[in-house]
């Protein structure tokens, strides 16, 4: 089941929590104005951003599941049961800090570098919902993963 999308051209896409981004100005609580894309997850935890063809590895995702490194892209720490899907230059033109923060390690995201395609998003048959992008091209596809163990 399909219930979100957004395509990009030659982007670096960024996958994060967005309340990573929450700035605080008196009152009000705000967060990235320039997010495609937010998705609600089943909960918090660690999701690993998985190489591949989710189709093609559903057979293997519970294998995937007790050891992603070997297939990660990245991670993506979450406390707010959503991942936010941005145009790199763009976040980081609305909040210059957010590059400094992520080197330093204080903001677990994921950029995925030159993006070409469509970022959707999946619900599977136990009802968590997946971010998965897929290149027009089909060299880069990738799917999140749900990841317990740090």
């Amino acid at each position: 089941m399909f219930e979100k999308s957004t395509t990009y051209k030659n982007t670096d896409v960024l996958l994060m929590d967005p309340g990573f981004s929450r700035m605080y100005d008196g009152d009000i609580d705000s967060e990235l104005y320039c997010s495609d894309m937010v998705v609600d997850l089943s909960g918090d935890g660690c999701y690993h951003v998985i190489r591949g063809c989710m189709e093609d590895m559903e057979d293997r995702l519970d294998e995937i599941s007790d050891n992603p490194k070997p297939y990660s892209l990245g991670r993506i720490s979450v406390e707010s049961a959503r991942i936010g899907v941005y145009d790199y230059r763009e976040a980081v033109e609305e909040m210059p800090e957010l590059k400094d923060r992520m080197e330093r390690g204080e903001i677990l995201a994921t950029v995925i570098r030159n993006f070409t395609g469509t970022i959707r998003t999946v619900k599977d048959e136990d009802c968590d919902v997946h971010v998965v992008g897929k290149s027009d091209d089909g060299k880069l596809e990738f799917f999140t993963i749900a990841f317990y163990d740090w």
